[in-house]
C-alpha cells in the first residue's frame, strides 16, 4: 500500500496497538505514508475547555462513566498512552489518548514520524507516518 489512512480508529484501540502498527509497517510500501488520527494533548486541552459543553458527547461520556475524569483533564495529559474504557467488552469500548511524546518514542520504532497536525480531523489530531528506511 502506498497510502494508508484510519480516522478514528486508533482513537479506540486499546489493547494490541503495537502489533497494529506493526502490521501497517509491514504493508506499506517502501516510501508509503499513514494518515492517522489521535486524540492527543491538544484534544486534551480542548476537552478540559468544554467539560460543561452539554453537546460534546465524547466528555458527556466520559464524565457520565467517570465524573473523576473532570479534575483529570484539568492536568495535562499524562507523558504515555491513556485509555478510559466504558466497557470490558464490544469493539467500541475506549477512548484511547497519546501524548506526542508517546507517539514518538513507541509509534516512531516503526515509522519515521513526519507530522503531528493537531485538529485535522475534528478534535483529533493527524499523524503522518513514514516507512522507515532501512540502510
Amino acid at each position: 500500500m502506498d497510502i494508508i489512512t484510519a480516522f478514528s480508529v486508533f482513537t479506540h484501540i486499546d489493547t494490541f496497538e503495537t502489533c497494529w502498527l506493526a502490521e501497517l509497517e509491514r504493508i506499506l510500501a517502501d516510501n508509503g505514508i499513514c494518515y492517522l488520527t489521535v486524540q492527543n494533548e491538544d484534544t486534551w486541552k480542548e476537552l478540559n475547555n468544554q467539560v460543561d459543553n452539554p453537546k460534546n458527547r465524547l466528555i458527556q461520556t466520559m464524565l457520565k462513566n467517570n465524573p473523576e475524569t473532570r479534575n483529570k483533564l484539568q492536568m495535562p495529559l499524562p507523558d504515555k498512552r491513556s485509555v478510559y474504557r466504558f466497557t470490558q467488552s464490544g469493539s467500541y469500548r475506549a477512548q484511547v489518548f497519546h501524548s506526542n511524546n508517546y507517539i514518538k518514542r513507541v509509534w516512531g520504532r516503526f515509522f519515521d514520524i513526519k507530522e503531528i497536525l493537531p485538529f485535522h480531523h475534528n478534535l483529533q489530531s493527524v499523524v503522518i507516518l513514514q516507512k522507515k528506511q532501512y540502510k
